[in-house]
């Protein structure tokens, strides 16, 4: 590796003791030094090294998007993207295209389908697919991954067509709907992958994925195999792209299966870890799954599912806790935020505010309807967060109809209130049901807009941006225990540093969505653009 300086830019390190620095020095993994570019020019490696110089660009530290599901994503770019499909008839013509290129045995499927945004709101089923007259196995996932809908052929192929297995939905006389939902999705997810995704497709998938994770910056990538949803992670894959030189991110897992055996956080090294277990509480919030304590208002004799029994949950995270093992949950609905919160106390005692194994917050995934007690209950319980802001975008329409005035008494998508508070926030695009980019989550953060013209959609829950750099750079470490060595751009830190193609802080904010990294370095490696390196 080479020694790298980095001189002329406005570098925002992430330490609000360190301001006014414009010159990094790096050599090999690890920053040398922070500062001016008048003290740093004197340093023993200043000569040798090769420089970037800016004109005044950010520098920032590596970002983490600290939930998504890399390898999902990966394989959805061979799939068809029904996000833009205007109504049911249009996603339909979408997949009867893709079926034309269809060889005998292949799968047909779309990913990302949204009938909230569709005039009638009606979700397809069975039988809309097995009139299209396709002699595939067909599949599409909704875009919260919580439902998805086969035609006849695949659900004959997964022996779902007969099955009363809780999930696979049936109409009033009793027949199968085609759609699934929570579990049991992984029954079709699974017959799907083994049809279409030997390892070398998987590994090509990936390389794709990991590119564009570069380009914007991503340098840590909390993954999370969620098994349950069709949507597994293979820990070999990331290791053999290492060892080719290959991996351009850090790889931290979680996983919604325990491993066998038992394996404590922080297995592995700085590149690839197991980071921890990954718990559903309920469904989302689009499909009526998120468990609410209040009836939805545009169903009021619906309130959601809990998966869990509240005493099984209690020994679950007592389990986690004796392994050493953090904790990640899924709670979208307040009802399973209070579940949570009480089967923590019941494994911990009110006062054990950590896991007591690896001093780690349990982290609560999404926490999108969350009560102001519910908020300070959290902090007193020290629990920390992972959110995705991007929500508030795609959300925008759907969430005022099933939650009525919580919209108004501000318990929907919380972030200010929460950062207020003290909880620290991790930031992160759930991808692939949200964008991959994590600068549409940081203008969605501080502008909370639909797009450059529409108002603010509660205003007062926006956050300014250093707030929300944080949420995807120094609180990660936080909350994943690894500040000590990466998290900030300081000296004796892990050189993982992104160079944006512009100054953030004296452009307007509506320009964040659409800013890139003109270079990106992990542990000391150029990533992404070393062009202009002299």
């Amino acid at each position: 590796m080479q020694v790298l300086c980095i001189t002329g830019g406005t570098i925002w390190t992430g330490n609000a003791s360190l301001t006014e620095v414009d010159t990094i020095l790096v050599d090999g993994n690890t920053i040398k030094a922070v500062g001016r570019y008048e003290d740093i020019k004197g340093h023993s490696l200043f000569a040798e090294s090769k420089k970037l110089k800016l004109q005044g660009e950010t520098v920032i530290p590596g970002l983490s998007d600290c939930h998504l599901h890399l390898l999902a994503y990966a394989k959805q770019k061979m799939f068809a993207d029904l996000s833009g499909a205007k109504n049911k008839a249009e996603m339909l013509a979408l997949l009867k295209e893709r079926a034309k290129s269809a060889k005998p045995g292949d799968w047909v499927c779309g990913y990302n389908f949204n009938e909230m945004n569709w005039p009638e709101q009606v979700m397809p089923d069975k039988r809309d697919f097995d009139g299209l007259g396709i002699a595939n196995p067909v599949l599409i996932q909704r875009i919260c991954t919580h439902a998805t809908v086969l035609n006849g052929v695949a659900m004959t192929i997964c022996g779902l067509d007969r099955s009363d297995a809780p999930g696979v939905l049936k109409n009033a006389k009793g027949d199968s709907t085609g759609i699934v939902v929570e579990d049991v999705q992984a029954v079709a997810h699974s017959a799907m992958g083994r049809a279409m995704f030997s390892r070398e497709k998987l590994l090509e998938c990936l390389r794709a994925a990991l590119d564009e994770c570069a380009s914007y910056g991503l340098t840590s990538i909390f993954t999370c195999g969620a098994e349950s949803l069709g949507m597994e992670e293979y820990m070999s894959l990331y290791q053999e792209l290492f060892t080719k030189d290959e991996l351009k991110a850090r790889i931290f897992a979680y996983h919604d299966t325990l491993p066998t055996p038992e394996m404590t956080t922080g297995f592995g090294d700085r590149w690839i870890r197991y980071q921890g277990h990954k718990i559903f509480l309920d469904g989302s919030l689009g499909a009526r799954t998120a468990a609410l304590s209040e009836p939805y208002s545009d169903a009021p004799s619906e309130t959601g599912m809990l998966l869990h029994e509240t005493k099984e949950l209690t020994r679950t995270l007592a389990k986690l806790d004796a392994i050493g093992c953090q904790s990640l949950v899924h709670t979208i609905g307040d009802a399973a935020l209070d579940q949570l919160l009480d089967a923590l106390e019941a494994a911990r005692g009110e006062s054990a505010d950590r896991n007591a194994a690896t001093k780690l917050p349990l982290l609560v995934n999404h926490c999108m309807i969350c009560r102001p007690d519910q908020i300070e209950r959290m902090k007193r319980l020290g629990v920390g967060a992972t959110i995705q802001p991007t929500f508030v975008q795609s959300d925008r329409f759907m969430a005022p109809p099933r939650l009525g005035d919580r919209i108004d008494r501000e318990w929907a998508y919380p972030w200010r209130s929460l950062v207020r508070t003290g909880i620290v926030l991790n930031g992160s695009s759930d991808c692939p049901i949200e964008s991959l980019n994590p600068w549409h989550g940081i203008w969605a953060a501080v502008e909370r807009k639909i797009n450059a013209g529409s108002e603010s959609w509660m205003p007062d829950q926006c956050l300014n941006i250093e707030e929300a750099l944080r949420l995807y750079t120094t609180n990660p470490t936080i909350n994943a225990g690894m500040d000590a060595w990466r998290g900030t751009l300081a000296e004796g830190k892990e050189a993982d540093i992104v160079v944006l193609d512009r100054n953030i802080f004296d452009r307007p904010a509506v320009e964040l969505k659409d800013v890139r990294a003109t270079c990106n370095i992990v542990g000391g490696r150029i990533s992404h653009g070393d062009a202009a390196w002299k």
